[in-house]
């Protein structure tokens, strides 16, 4: 049979006092999240809603005319010649 001489020791748990100054430490962090969001002031309404988010052809028109004015992108490498 084979002794062996290393001796282990069993997995002590962190000393009481360090793991609440942990937690201490944890909650000190978020408390001024948490005050932060307490002082938020809940979205009120969208203000002119019906006049911003309504449909205007004349408008759609321009962009539509402007946007088929842009070229379709190429792309163009310069890593491998071209076969």
């Amino acid at each position: 049979m084979i002794k062996t001489t290393r001796k282990t020791t069993p997995t002590k748990s962190p000393p009481r006092n360090k793991t609440l100054n942990k937690r201490i430490q944890q909650v000190l962090w978020l408390m001024p999240i948490a005050f932060a969001l307490a002082g938020c002031d809940k979205v009120g309404e969208f203000p002119d809603q019906e006049t911003i988010c309504e449909f205007d052809a004349n408008r759609e028109n321009i962009r539509s005319s402007s946007a088929s004015e842009f070229l379709t992108p190429i792309i163009q490498s310069h890593c491998c010649p071209t076969v």
